[in-house]
């Protein structure tokens, strides 16, 4: 057990930081992809199908910018920082489209953008990893990482729930 600890502790810090953005970008995923839907059916009026449709396009362009994403983080001119940052405004943008979407295309819109915005940031933060550790350290920090991305999830459609029910009991004024 302790050799584990001492090989954890020995990480490169960039994969303790990159270990925590995975974590808060599977919250923020683990709440769109499980409560959208409820919110563009039950609130907004959409079908499902539609809703369905429209949030499944963004694994099309999440293929695309993972494609993409690789070419970006590895050119000289744009580079890792750039592409990861495309990310971070990608996601920015998906969330203020999601705050005044009410319609079936802006809900289509800011699924394509998450798509673009997750496939970025996985190319490049693993591209990232890879350079920060040495290779007898990678097994261990792809695992924190994953273990980060599960745990991110989990907090993300856990606290929804918890959020819907809040907002359940909430009188509306």
């Amino acid at each position: 057990m302790s050799e584990l600890v001492s090989s954890l502790r020995s990480l490169n810090t960039q994969v303790w930081v990159q270990a925590i953005g995975r974590l808060l970008c599977q919250v923020g995923f683990g709440l769109i992809q499980f409560y959208i839907p409820i919110l563009f059916v039950n609130q907004v009026g959409l079908s499902a199908t539609a809703v369905g449709l429209s949030l499944g396009l963004g694994a099309v362009s999440e293929v695309v910018s993972h494609l993409l994403g690789g070419a970006l983080s590895d050119s000289p001119r744009f580079g890792r920082k750039a592409t990861l940052s495309l990310s971070a405004l990608l996601g920015i943008a998906v969330s203020l489209i999601l705050i005044v979407s009410h319609s079936l295309l802006l809900l289509t819109i800011a699924g394509l953008l998450l798509g673009l915005s997750l496939g970025f940031y996985w190319t490049t933060s693993s591209a990232a990893i890879m350079d920060a550790t040495p290779s007898e350290q990678r097994h261990q920090a792809f695992a924190v990482l994953g273990v980060a991305e599960y745990i991110g999830v989990g907090m993300g459609v856990l606290g929804g729930g918890v959020l819907l029910i809040v907002l359940q009991q909430t009188p509306q004024w």
